[in-house]
Parts: C-alpha cells; structure tokens; sequence
C-alpha cells in the first residue's frame, strides 16, 4: 500500500492530536504514575513535530 506525502502529513498531524490529548489528560489528572507516559508522550510529540516538518518540506518540493 502507498500512501501520498500529503496523506501521510496528516496522518502524522492527526497523531500530534491524540498525543496532545493524552497530554491534557495526564495534567488533569494529575496522577503519579502518568509522568512517566507522559515524558515518553512528549519525546514521541517532538518526534511526531520533526516528521510533519520534513514531511511538509517534501510537499513544497
């Protein structure tokens, strides 16, 4: 299966979302346990940002 750079932009875009969600979620909560995810979500975000940047370089292409 392929998928075009635009498609896979917003794929990545779309899982920048639910990370930010679980981000949300794990602050609200405020639950110990959670900050542990919630350096990894964050590091997986900074990654997420760097593909969509690339990927977006691309489409100018």
């Amino acid at each position: 299966m392929k998928i075009t750079i635009e498609e896979y932009t917003t794929l990545m875009e779309v899982l920048l979302e639910a990370l930010k969600d679980t981000e949300r979620a794990v602050k609200y909560n405020q639950n110990p346990e959670d900050k542990d995810r919630l350096e990894q979500h964050l590091m997986n975000k900074d990654h997420l940002l760097s593909l969509i940047k690339k990927s977006k370089q691309l489409e100018i292409q």
